[in-house]
């Protein structure tokens, strides 16, 4: 089958692929392993405040906060500006996590669309939906992050193309 890269790439309105991610640069040597350079700018060069005007990953230990404040996922568009060379509104940013609360619900908060990714692994899941916060326990939030679950990073495909439609 195809790579979901490769879909999401094609077609006349071309989508760019970021990483945003607690951590700090360590996980960049890992991501390149597997070779993922080729498809997401991973490179930081210099000091943190050289790292948050480029064009490269946002990571929370440069960015001085994380996942889920808000703050994290500005700077995640703003990076996003910086690279395109125009604003990104949040509402034409998708953010796909497998953390509830930190990934999903904080870039739904923040204003992104958002995915939650739960991989079917056999294993203990990564926050289950009755786990789901306190403060997003009603209604209408479980149903929308039951709607916005996906099980691959394949189906972030069907997301990007219905966004398209929609627009």
């Amino acid at each position: 089958p195809p790579r979901p890269w490769a879909i999401i790439c094609r077609g006349d309105r071309p989508v760019t692929l970021m990483l945003a991610t607690n951590s700090d640069s360590r996980i960049l040597g890992v991501l390149k392993s597997f070779g993922l350079d080729r498809f997401l700018h991973l490179d930081v060069d210099g000091s943190a405040s050289a790292v948050q005007s480029s064009a490269g990953p946002v990571l929370s230990y440069f960015e001085k906060c994380a996942k889920p404040d808000s703050r994290f996922f500005q700077a995640a568009l703003q990076r996003a500006a910086t690279h395109l060379g125009e604003s990104v509104p949040p509402t034409n940013a998708l953010y796909v996590g497998d953390q509830l609360h930190e990934d999903f619900w904080g870039a739904t908060t923040a204003g992104l669309q958002a995915a939650w990714l739960q991989r079917s692994t056999g294993a203990e899941s990564n926050q289950p939906h009755q786990q789901v916060d306190r403060a997003r326990d009603d209604p209408h939030d479980l149903e929308h992050a039951h709607q916005r679950t996906i099980t691959s990073l394949a189906d972030v495909v069907d997301l990007v193309e219905s966004s398209h439609t929609a627009t």
